[in-house]
């Protein structure tokens, strides 16, 4: 089944308490990854992930550049808590 979502992305909308989206900053992953979710946990303070539609998280590892791109994280979250 194809799926697609109509989102229009401006400026500084992702930091738009309602906005749909979320962009978090590259240095996001390396710090989680080296720090655990402690260190950010204040990146996260201000929105509720799962109420998003889009999160964007830049990933450098070993030189190498990834995007990952998850869509509709509420649906993740509602799963984990049936099981």
């Amino acid at each position: 089944m194809p799926y697609s979502i109509n989102l229009r992305i401006s400026r500084g909308e992702s930091s738009l308490p309602d906005s749909k989206v979320h962009f978090f900053a590259t240095h996001f992953m390396t710090t989680l990854k080296e720090d655990g979710p402690d260190a950010v946990a204040s990146l996260t303070a201000n929105i509720n992930v799962f109420d998003k539609k889009l999160i964007f998280l830049p990933v450098s590892a070993d030189s190498h550049r990834s995007l990952c791109v998850i869509v509709n994280p509420g649906l993740i979250a509602n799963n984990y808590d049936d099981d």
